[in-house]
């Protein structure tokens, strides 16, 4: 929000907003809105700012016949969006079966956006065993991904994940997140008799 204080209203100058993000050029609010009669007015980002960091404020009023111009600065951090870690692996397999886990990292309201970054996926198993092995996705795209296991002993297995960031919009996550089961089944065999 803003406002233009110690003034003579209606204010009829030109106002000027500009943004300026941690790094690129300053760019001006695409929603400022101004009420000249009460000099008060607000600047809304629809789109929100989508790198995290501090950005600086700017606002300058070029003055009218009733007043000369002035200006002010302030800033504002943009904090990184939180976020979530979902898996799925179709539930269950069997021996030897290629399963592919699917990752998604979802970024939590207010954040819109996708999340950037890589994945890696730990399958902890067969219980009771503590027996681990790991795939990764080394970039998600819009948020997803998926790698894949080969499972060489029957039983449940728990599958969990952690997220890191690429660039820092997003708060990575550590792990175990997202976990969930996944069931690997004999595999069918198939027996031929023959005579000479």
């Amino acid at each position: 929000s803003l406002c233009l204080a110690c003034g003579v209203a209606p204010y009829s100058g030109d106002l000027y907003f500009d943004l300026t993000p941690p790094s690129g050029p300053a760019f001006a609010c695409p929603g400022l809105l101004f009420d000249a009669n009460t000099g008060s007015g607000t600047c809304t980002l629809v789109t929100g700012l989508a790198t995290a960091g501090a950005y600086g404020l700017g606002l300058s009023y070029a003055g009218d016949s009733t007043e000369g111009p002035g200006s002010d600065t302030d800033s504002v951090t943009v904090g990184a969006a939180s976020a979530s870690l979902s898996l799925s692996s179709g539930g269950s397999s069997v021996v030897g079966q290629s399963v592919s886990v699917s990752a998604r990292v979802s970024r939590l309201a207010p954040a819109t956006g996708f999340a950037a970054g890589s994945v890696q996926i730990t399958a902890t198993g067969p219980a009771p065993s503590s027996a681990t092995q790991t795939c990764a996705i080394a970039a998600l795209a819009s948020g997803a991904g998926s790698c894949s296991f080969t499972f060489s002993q029957v039983g449940s297995y728990s599958l969990s994940a952690s997220y890191t960031s690429a660039d820092g919009n997003t708060q990575s996550i550590a792990g175990p997140a997202g976990t969930i089961s996944h069931s690997v089944e004999r595999a069918l065999a198939t027996i031929r008799l023959g005579s000479e």
